[in-house]
C-alpha cells in the first residue's frame, strides 16, 4: 500500500520525469503484477519519462523500451531488451562465465 501511496503522492505533482525506486520490490507476485500493469499505463502518457531501478528483471525486460546494465557501478551494457538478454557481457556479470575443465 506504502508504495502505491507514494506513485499516487508523486504523479499529484503531474512531474515530467518519475524515478521509481524499485518499485515492486517486497510484493507479492499479485502486487508486483498491478504495480507492473500501473508502470506499462503511465508509460503510454507522452509528457512522462519512467527512469525505473529495478532488480526484478522480468519487469524491467517487461516494461523498459531501454535497459542500462551496471556492474559494480558501471555500465556493462544499454539497449533494448532483446538485446540485453543475450548480451555476452551481461551474462557474464551476472551468471558467470563458463569455467574450463581442469585435468
Amino acid at each position: 500500500m506504502q508504495k502505491r501511496v507514494e506513485l499516487a503522492r508523486c504523479l499529484n505533482a503531474d512531474p515530467k520525469v518519475l524515478l521509481p525506486d524499485e518499485p515492486v520490490a517486497g510484493m507479492t507476485s499479485e502486487d508486483r503484477v498491478e504495480i507492473t500493469t500501473l508502470i506499462e499505463d503511465l508509460k503510454a502518457k507522452p509528457d512522462l519519462t519512467l527512469l525505473i531501478v529495478e532488480h526484478d528483471v522480468g519487469m524491467v525486460m517487461r516494461v523498459a523500451d531501454t535497459v542500462m546494465v551496471l556492474d559494480f557501478g558501471g555500465v556493462v551494457a544499454c539497449g533494448e531488451p532483446g538485446q540485453i538478454r543475450t548480451d555476452p557481457a551481461v551474462i557474464s556479470a551476472y551468471l558467470g562465465s563458463p569455467k574450463e575443465d581442469v585435468a
